[in-house]
Parts: C-alpha cells; structure tokens; sequence
C-alpha cells in the first residue's frame, strides 16, 4: 500500500495529470497481485443469477425510449392529470413513477423523460430551474420503486430476499410520489400556473 501511495505522489508532482498519475500508481499496485486470483475474483463477482437484471433493466428503459413506448406513458398521465394546476409538472412525476416501476433507474428514468418534457414545461411556461428539478425528482423514483436496480445489488450483497426488499420500496415510492405531485399541485398554484384542457 505504501508503494502505492508513494508511486502516486511521485507521478503527480512530476506534473502528470491527476487521472493519469491515479491510474499509474493503480497498475503499480497490480504488480503484487496474482493474475489469476485477479481473473477469478472477477468472474466470481459477475457470476451470479439476479445480477443478470441490472443490464436487462437499463436495456429496457432503451426500449421503451427508442420504441415511443415513453410519450404514450406521458400521454396516459396527461390524461389523468393533466387538467389540474400545473398539469404538466404533476404529469411529469406521475411518468417518472410509472417509468421507474418499469424500468428501475433512475439514469434512464430521468434521460428518457428529460428529453420529452423539459422542452415542453419550457414551452408551457415554467421555469428552467423548476423545470429541471420536476424531472429529477421524478427520476429519484427509479431507485425506490420496484424493480430498483439499486434493491437488486443491495439484495445480491446482503443475501436478503430481493422480493422482501421489492415489497418493501412499494409504499416509501408512492408516498413520495405523491408528496411530489401534491408540491407541484401547490407551488403551481401559487405561481399562477395553468393546468391543460381536459383530454
């Protein structure tokens, strides 16, 4: 470790770049170890059944966003929520919930959502800040709503039961969700935000 530490600092302060120089000393540091232990223990942490969700999952999100599945989600929440005041942030996390009981990550919740709605809360009105901010907390959905990618990797870790921790994200999701959503209601309202006409 030591070695490490020492090849480190000596890289950096000969003025190599600080990605460069970790990366250096990183090599040094596998100097010591068996090659084949190495190969091994990472064939051994990939090797596992659940762990096959996680690539399946974002693969999904792709899906859906490459697919148009994504504006018909938004446009069954606007038919929902859409007439209330500020519709449009209310329909946002409403998506956000529904996309993340699909998908379960929040990256590819809140990119494919991202893309569509920002322009069009933009347009109705609200602000860049606001706006961005919808989108995030509705992407924050993902890791909490089952299936969360994040309760997959906590299960295989621990050895709890993933369907145990699924069961247990289900009402902390929903809660949040409509926290977020009565927010929006309220800060629509005291802005003097409009809710659409009624689908």
């Amino acid at each position: 470790m030591a070695t490490v530490l020492i090849a480190f600092l000596v890289i950096m302060f000969l003025g190599v770049p600080l990605a460069l120089a970790m990366g250096a000393a990183g090599l040094i540091g596998l100097g010591n170890l068996n090659i084949v232990v190495m190969a091994q223990q990472l064939f051994v942490g990939l090797n596992s059944f659940t762990m096959i969700a996680i690539p399946l999952f974002i693969f999904m999100g792709n899906l859906m966003t490459d697919s148009g599945l994504t504006e018909k989600l938004i446009n069954f929440c606007n038919s929902l929520f859409g007439r209330f005041k500020g519709g449009l942030g209310i329909v946002s996390i409403a998506a956000g919930a529904f996309f993340a009981a699909i998908s379960g990550s929040a990256v590819a919740s809140t990119a494919s959502l991202g893309s569509i709605l920002i322009p069009a809360l933009k347009k109705e009105g609200y602000g860049s800040g606001f706006s961005g901010a919808i989108i995030a907390a509705a992407g924050s959905l993902g890791p909490i709503i089952p299936p969360s990618i994040l309760l997959v990797i906590y299960g295989c870790q621990t050895g709890l039961s993933i369907g145990d921790l699924f069961m247990s994200g289900i009402v902390p999701g929903v809660l949040i969700g409509l926290v977020l959503m009565a927010y929006c209601y309220w800060y629509s309202r005291k802005q003097g935000w409009r809710g659409q006409e009624k689908v």
